[in-house]
């Protein structure tokens, strides 16, 4: 096994002309990295907007397109014990009870009127 000297730092610029930098030089160079920086820095903060923005949107649309499958499914039981009442039953509420349970689930829809006497199955 071998063991060699690091390298060394070169003592002078490596540039044609190799003349040293000067104050202003370096700090231009200094101001020009910062500036780099600040633009990678917003240009990653615009993307991490952009992906939340879409993650949001992409999750209202989900819940919405859930919201109306469980008001369709919901609705239509009423809807086809409503239409099968003769017309005087229109003052009449119509409601669901569905009980869930681990090993079976049972529903039973009752009809009755406004002011809640003659509830019927």
């Amino acid at each position: 096994m071998t063991v060699a000297a690091p390298p060394r730092p070169p003592s002078e610029r490596a540039t044609p002309d190799s003349k040293p930098l000067d104050r202003d030089e370096i700090e231009a160079l200094v101001e020009a990295l910062i500036e780099e920086a600040r633009r990678e820095t917003r240009r990653r903060h615009r993307t991490y907007w952009a992906v939340a923005a879409l993650a949001t949107f992409v999750g209202v649309v989900v819940l919405a397109l859930l919201e109306g499958g469980a008001a369709s499914q919901t609705a239509s039981p009423a809807l086809s014990v409503r239409s099968s009442l003769p017309a005087a039953a229109a003052t009449s509420i119509t409601f669901a009870n569905i009980v869930v349970q681990p090993d079976r689930l049972t529903s039973d829809i009752y009809v009755m009127n406004a002011d809640g006497s003659g509830q019927r199955s």
